[in-house]
């Protein structure tokens, strides 16, 4: 902050004081006044040499305009940084698997980066581009997106993939992805190394877990009806061969879209099943509620690992919380926006839950084993 002083000089606060008060130059000025007055010697001490005096007055000048120059810099420094970041604005492409504004999952990033200080319109830009759960499209939207440069982009499943195939320099932090190291997202979980990073589903491994809790749970029903999405058909080997070593049967439909659920829905009702169980994907998730009606009208027990399943009807709950990981998607965001490496943010493991509802069991009449409730984070009753 500068000031004009009445002889004509400038002025300015020390280093150690940048905000000037009126009083303050004031005082400075008096001061500068009384160096030119007396050569640099104090008020009274006319007897001192001339050249001393010269000396002085010299001595001065240069000091204080030296720490003038050096606060000028300083404070135009400061001034041009804090103008740079009001006028900086954030953008973050973001590739959704459904349709706009995203399920009650894919809510949960806007709402938490907002809490974390980046306000839609304001501190970011958010460009969306929705599949509708077609995955022909992911590619050429993928391409819209990168081709805008953004400063991250955000996606799940195996849309990260899909990015990553056309950017090697852009940030992308996927709330869901699955075997990241075998799929050459990344080189480790430590350090991913590359521009991927995020937070995992473990699909197979949780798929496996399902059938496990599907026998302890239900040990009378062996014929389970599975349904699959075809993007997931890497973790049905592993899956098959988990439920012969429990004595299970698994009659697995595939299906890719809104309109061909029914069908498969119905096509395994015809095979005999006992109960419903599903694998993992953004298509199962968006279409729960009509999974677990079915089950509903058609008496089977349906154990799913979308959110949100076994309060809607479901019997049982057992998969990654896939709202905590968007919510946590945008932790990652907020790191990168604020310059951290996503090739040094460490890939997470997610939180997994295991939901029951025992109403649901009452209307089929099953009794829970209590080893079961008891493991549950939630019970329903």
């Amino acid at each position: 902050m500068l000031r004009r002083c009445p002889s004509g000089t400038t002025s300015i606060a020390p280093v150690s004081a940048p905000t000037v008060t009126p009083a303050s130059a004031r005082a400075l000025c008096a001061a500068e006044r009384r160096d030119e007055q007396h050569g640099g010697a104090a008020p009274g001490s006319g007897d001192a040499p001339r050249a001393t005096r010269a000396q002085h007055r010299g001595d001065g000048l240069i000091s204080r305009r030296t720490v003038i120059g050096v606060q000028l810099a300083m404070l135009a420094g400061t001034n041009l940084t804090l103008a740079q970041s009001r006028e900086r604005i954030a953008r973050i492409g973001w590739l959704g698997s459904g349709a706009a504004p995203g399920g009650p999952a894919e809510s949960q990033f806007p709402a938490e980066l907002a809490k974390l200080g980046h306000a839609l319109g304001r501190d970011v830009i958010l460009d969306a581009r929705w599949s509708e759960g077609r995955a022909d499209r992911y590619e050429a939207l993928a391409a819209e997106l990168v081709a805008l440069r953004p400063d991250v982009i955000i996606t799940s499943g195996a849309r990260c993939e899909v990015v990553q195939s056309l950017t090697r320099t852009i940030p992308i932090v996927c709330s869901n992805m699955d075997e990241p190291i075998s799929r050459g997202l990344a080189r480790s979980y430590a350090r991913p190394g590359g521009n991927v990073t995020g937070i995992q589903l473990m699909t197979r491994e949780l798929f496996q877990k399902r059938l496990e809790i599907v026998r302890e749970a239900l040990p009378g029903m062996r014929r389970l009806g599975v349904l699959a999405l075809p993007e997931t058909d890497w973790l049905l080997p592993d899956g098959e061969a988990a439920a012969r070593r429990l004595g299970l049967t698994l009659e697995i439909r595939r299906f890719d879209s809104d309109e061909g659920l029914d069908a498969a829905l119905a096509a395994l009702f015809a095979t005999g099943i006992d109960a419903l169980v599903t694998t993992q994907g953004p298509l199962l998730n968006r279409l729960r509620d009509r999974i677990v009606a079915f089950g509903t009208r058609a008496r089977l027990p349906t154990i799913s690992g979308e959110t949100g399943s076994a309060a809607a009807g479901g019997l049982i709950q057992f998969g990654p919380d896939v709202e905590a990981n968007w919510r946590r998607a945008a932790f990652y965001v907020d790191r990168i926006l604020s310059g951290a490496s996503a090739a040094e943010l460490p890939i997470e493991q997610p939180s997994v839950t295991l939901v029951v509802n025992l109403r649901v069991a009452a209307a089929l009449g099953l009794k829970l084993p209590a080893t079961i409730v008891a493991r549950a984070d939630m019970v329903i009753d």
